[in-house]
């Protein structure tokens, strides 16, 4: 069972790397944010709460000015203009997490179990060999 789970951490470190390069950026926030952890046999990812609104996008709605300020500063867009586009319009849904392929994952996972298993069983192999 140890080089199954040895084979879901690989992936998961896989997962997260790839989950890194797919979110937008503007601070890197997001993208440090993700990490991922083991819980009841599954891979849990977590990643800061507002990962929602940038992969989905949102509703028309009146953002706080706080909440946008930094974004329109660092884009040099004029905050309350943001803000009426965002009332207006709401956000971009960027649907990042469409871009995940769970069938390469699989075939991943295939890959990393058989890896561990056919260098295990050189490895007894080897020693069985030596032992003779």
């Amino acid at each position: 069972m140890k080089n199954f789970e040895e084979a879901l951490d690989k992936l998961a470190e896989y997962i997260e790397k790839d989950l890194q390069k797919i979110v937008p950026v503007d601070t890197g926030g997001l993208a440090q944010s993700i990490s991922f952890k083991f819980e009841n046999g599954a891979i849990l990812f977590e990643m800061n709460d507002y990962v929602k609104y940038a992969n989905d996008g949102t509703k028309p709605h009146r953002p706080p000015i706080d909440a946008i300020s930094g974004w329109a500063k660092r884009h040099n867009i004029n905050v309350w203009a943001l803000a009426k586009s965002i009332e207006t319009y709401g956000t971009k849904a960027q649907n990042f997490f469409d871009k995940i392929n769970d069938d390469e994952y699989a075939r991943k996972l295939s890959d990393l179990i058989y890896i561990e298993t056919e260098v295990k069983l050189d490895f007894m192999i080897d020693r069985i060999k030596k032992t003779n």
